[in-house]
């Protein structure tokens, strides 16, 4: 198994040419050894969980490369680097949808997600006061499981925010949608 997945001169290859971009040296190293060493990258939080699933995605790529050999394919070297690659493309846009990625190549994939930084987005939701002579009945519900504990609340407040008549109530073993219509 380690000449398959690690000895084999184009498998080292495969391995150098992902490794060498992180910084991870696999000259002299077993095979669990560079998979501990990927797993232990100390790195930002985005880039650790791809180099996680970096090992697994290059061994299915020799894998799959001994199966299409023994049943009389072949595969090249730049076919398997294309292959990992793809599949760390699409890694990505599966677990961080919201990074825009495109066509880049191994070392810009890891430069970008090393300097990531997610745009916060903030929407500030403001009590309206009702109009004059009038109330507004404000309302809200939880739920823990469904169906499970429930409860909820409602509050009527008149023109200047005071309040006019509270009332909250338990509602264990409810379906979620009972309390609401409660609620209602």
């Amino acid at each position: 198994m380690a000449y398959l997945f690690l000895t084999a001169p184009i498998t080292t290859k495969l391995w150098r040419h992902f490794a060498v971009f992180p910084g991870i040296d696999i000259e002299d190293m077993h095979w669990k050894q560079i998979i501990n060493t990927w797993w232990t990258m100390d790195t930002t939080p985005k880039l650790v969980v791809v180099y996680r699933v970096m090992t697994a995605i290059i061994m299915w790529v020799i894998w799959k490369r001994r199966n299409k050999i023994k049943h009389g394919g072949n595969v090249i070297f730049m076919e398997m680097v294309g292959q990992v690659h793809e599949l760390i493309l699409k890694f990505i846009k599966t677990l961080y949808p919201w990074v825009k990625i495109g066509k880049e190549s191994w070392p810009q994939i890891i430069a970008m997600l090393e300097k990531y930084k997610p745009r916060l987005h903030c929407l500030a939701v403001i009590w309206q006061f009702p109009e004059k002579d009038s109330l507004k009945c404000n309302t809200d519900g939880a739920c823990w499981g469904n169906p499970g504990k429930c409860a909820l609340a409602f509050c009527i407040r008149d023109a200047t925010g005071d309040f006019d008549l509270c009332k909250s109530k338990r509602n264990w073993n409810r379906y979620q949608y009972k309390s609401r219509s409660l609620c209602y």
